[in-house]
């Protein structure tokens, strides 16, 4: 929501979701530290780049390019500065106290490349829309995918030779009611 409301492409924001799922990160839970992270950077900028030593005007001018600049940026900072003992006194300074969101905010500075790598593919993908095409292709040639075409096909024959059948058997219904009207005159 939070990269939506800062109009992060779905392709990028689909590119920091896989290496969080690659790296063992909880959904929700990553979901939440990124959406802080972003948020942080836009309200606390100064206590961010303080934070991190970031050039003030390089940074400012990455976040004016799009939100995943300046989150990209402030991900190759914290790679650059080093391992979870180092990061935890920045994380605590940025606000980010928790363990788990410094977990997911480490993950994704150490993945930096990935995310990167990620993004591309996800940015073609989505361009050539292949990915949701073949997907649909396989779920669309399953054996299931195939009794549920025939049944489909079973159903709507049944429903045409109802529809042409209809006057037939309604003429042999009224003939046959006239018939027993007779026969029973008759008796």
């Amino acid at each position: 929501g939070v990269g939506a409301q800062e109009e992060m492409t779905i392709p990028q924001i689909m590119g920091f979701a896989a290496v969080l799922d690659s790296q063992g990160q909880a959904v929700e839970m990553s979901a939440t530290a990124v959406s802080k992270l972003i948020m942080d950077m836009f309200k606390q900028q100064d206590k961010v780049i303080k934070a991190t030593g970031m050039n003030a005007e390089k940074f400012k001018e990455a976040l004016a390019k799009g939100t995943n600049e300046g989150l990209l940026m402030l991900l190759d900072t914290l790679n650059k500065l080093g391992n979870i003992d180092v990061l935890a006194p920045v994380f605590k300074d940025m606000g980010e106290n928790g363990s788990r969101a410094a977990q997911v905010i480490s993950a994704l500075a150490g993945n930096l490349d990935m995310v990167k790598w990620e993004q591309e593919e996800a940015a073609k993908a989505f361009s050539e829309a292949t990915s949701v095409t073949k997907e649909y292709n396989v779920q669309n040639t399953t054996v299931q995918a195939g009794l549920d075409k025939a049944r489909k096909r079973v159903k709507e024959m049944a429903i045409e030779l109802g529809e042409k059948l209809q006057p037939v058997m309604s003429h042999v219904l009224s003939s046959t009611t006239l018939m027993l009207k007779a026969l029973s005159t008759i008796v």
